[in-house]
């Protein structure tokens, strides 16, 4: 599952009003694989993360909307 989530892609969504960048990853092959990414974003989110160099707080989604 690891390997999927790095091979995956992913689209970038800088938003300097609300200096967030929003790394929004597609989804996985299988459901269950979706369900444990969630659980791993929302902890990534919790971590209140600021992309290098920037004011801009990371902001992780899975899938398209």
């Amino acid at each position: 599952m690891l390997r999927q989530i790095f091979d995956t892609e992913a689209d970038l969504t800088p938003d300097p009003a609300n200096n967030t960048l929003t790394v929004r990853l597609h989804h996985l092959t299988q459901a269950a694989h979706d369900q444990a990414i969630e659980k791993l974003l929302a902890e990534l989110n919790d971590t209140q993360t600021i992309f290098p160099c920037t004011n801009l707080k990371l902001v992780f989604k899975l899938g398209s909307t």
